[in-house]
Order: structure tokens, then C-alpha cells, then sequence
């Protein structure tokens, strides 16, 4: 586990970041959110080791890592926002390279370099020079160089930037596959469907500090309890109508036809209750569904 405990930075008297603090457990993917110029890449600089602090703490299994900085670094493995490339290598020669730095040489470092080729499908560019690879490849090829010590955290600093939904595709997959095997994973990003599509928790920066934070399911469910129910009515609208004006955590009701839309106060189990209740009274309803809300909802309400 990861505990990120009143982290404070500064640049020139201006607070960037203020008494930042949450935890990120082994096999989660933690998507860190904010506008440009939120401080993203400085609290991932801070925390890969990269930079240092003004005040606070970060434990990694108990243990701080500006004491054992060297160790710590180890387990990382650490994509930035603009990283550069060896254009005069072949790929497999520029994995090669980096896995010789970390000390792994041979039929070893030939084994994981064919095999992180191959996840994130750049297997039939292996033999080819950087320089002529495309952008989205170039990212792929980063991500696979910072993967080749077989790092426990990966922290990566807007990885889809500029790539299209396929490379994006590959990329969240190949996430996804590694924090089910145990893999910690800080993940930022700017661009909300980056992020909430594979993440299980979420932090928001904001203002130098965090505006929001949790886990991703609660979030959503907090911003679907704020969304109206639709409901298609065959029989007993009326009984139903009747039903729903008499409930006081229906905060609202709308008519169209045979289809009513209700805002109600409550979460899941108040949604269940209210349709056993149309059910139990006679009332025929085809379809009950909450509206599914969304994270662009979120940074609308945060502004």
C-alpha cells in the first residue's frame, strides 16, 4: 500500500500543492484528475522520487520512501508526460537498452522484451527504427520500457495523450491486466473517459488541493442518486402517479404519455422499494431505469 500524507509543494512562494493525502492499495488503478496546470505532474514527480517536497510524508508498505529512495524506485516504473526516444534504435534494441540499465541481460531481458512487445501488440514493429514508429506506438513502446524490471507501481503521467480510441483501447486493456495481477497503478489524465473507464478509485485536484476523492463506484452511484428515474407505465398510471405524489423522497414527477420520470431522494434500495410498491399495487410498468449520470457531471458541479 501507498499512503500520500500531507504533501505540500511550492514554486516561487505559490502553493501547487497543499496537505494532499489519500492511499492506494496493491492492484488498484488510481486515476488522478485535473485541469492543466492542476499540479498533476508535479504530485507524480514527487511521488516517483523525482522531486522533491516541501513537507509531508509518503509510506510505501509501512515505510518512508525519502529514507529508502533508492530501494523505493526500484518498484516503480515511471512514465512521464513528454518522454523522449532513441530514434536511432529498432525497438527491440531500445527495450534492450533499458533492460540492460536495470540489470537484466540475456535470454531474460530477450523474454520480457518479446513478451511486453506482444501484450501491447507492437510485435510486428519490434524490428523497426523509433523514428518511424507513430506517435501512439512511440507511447505503447514508453509504457512497455517502463514496464521491463517488472515493476509494483506504475505511475503514469497522461499515457493516452494524443493517441486514438484503438491505441487507447490497447493501452486500458493492458492496464487492466496488470492491476489484476497485483500491479498498484496512479494513472492521470485530463480527459474524463481516460480515467473512468478502467479506474476503481479517483482523485481530483483542484485549487492545489483535492476537491474530490473515493472510490470510482460510490462516486457514481452518488451522482446517479442525483439522476431521474424513467419508467414506461402500461397499466394503472394513475394508481402509479397516485403512488409516487404521496412518497416524500419523490422530489418530483413528470408526464409524458405513458412514460413518468420522477426524481426521487434515496439510493438503491429506495429505487427497489418504490417499484415494489407500484408492483404490489396493480401498477404494469415495462421498463424502470435511473438515468446513468457521468463524470463530466461531476467536474461541472466542481466549477
Amino acid at each position: 500500500m501507498l499512503e500520500v500524507k500531507n504533501i505540500c509543494k511550492n514554486y516561487k512562494k505559490k502553493s501547487v500543492l497543499k496537505d494532499i493525502s489519500f492511499t492506494i492499495e496493491n492492484g488498484s488503478i488510481c486515476g488522478l484528475m485535473g485541469e492543466n496546470g492542476a499540479g498533476k505532474s508535479t504530485l507524480m514527480k514527487i511521488i516517483a522520487g523525482l522531486l522533491k517536497c516541501d513537507s509531508g510524508e509518503i509510506l510505501y508498505d509501512g515505510k518512508s520512501i525519502f529514507k529508502n529512495i533508492n530501494s523505493f524506485q526500484k518498484n516503480i516504473g515511471y512514465m512521464p508526460d513528454f518522454f523522449g526516444v532513441y530514434d536511432n534504435l529498432k525497438v527491440t534494441e531500445y527495450l534492450l537498452f533499458f533492460a540492460g540499465l536495470y540489470g537484466i541481460y540475456g535470454d531474460e531481458a530477450d523474454e520480457r522484451c518479446l513478451y511486453l512487445l506482444d501484450r501491447l501488440n507492437l510485435s510486428e514493429v519490434k524490428e523497426q527504427y523509433v523514428d518511424f514508429l507513430s506517435r501512439g506506438m512511440k507511447q505503447r513502446l514508453c509504457l512497455a520500457r517502463c514496464l521491463m524490471h517488472k515493476p509494483k507501481i506504475l505511475i503514469l503521467d497522461e499515457p493516452c495523450s494524443g493517441m486514438d480510441s484503438l491505441n487507447r483501447t490497447i493501452v486500458k486493456q493492458f492496464l487492466m491486466e496488470e492491476a489484476e495481477a497485483e500491479t498498484m497503478i496512479f494513472i492521470s489524465s485530463h480527459v474524463i473517459s481516460d480515467i473512468s473507464d478502467i479506474c476503481s478509485e479517483l482523485l481530483v485536484l483542484e485549487d492545489n488541493h483535492i476537491k474530490l476523492s473515493g472510490n470510482m463506484e460510490d462516486i457514481m452511484v452518488a451522482i446517479n442518486e442525483k439522476n431521474p428515474i424513467y419508467m414506461t407505465i402500461l397499466e394503472g398510471k394513475e394508481e402509479a402517479i397516485r403512488i409516487l405524489k404521496e412518497d416524500p423522497d419523490v422530489l418530483s414527477i413528470s408526464i409524458d404519455g405513458n412514460e413518468l420520470r420522477c426524481n426521487i431522494r434515496g439510493n438503491r434500495i429506495k429505487e427497489a422499494l418504490i417499484l415494489e410498491e407500484l408492483v404490489t399495487n396493480g401498477v404494469v410498468i415495462s421498463s424502470y431505469d435511473r438515468h446513468k449520470g457521468n463524470l463530466e457531471k461531476v467536474f461541472s458541479e466542481l466549477k
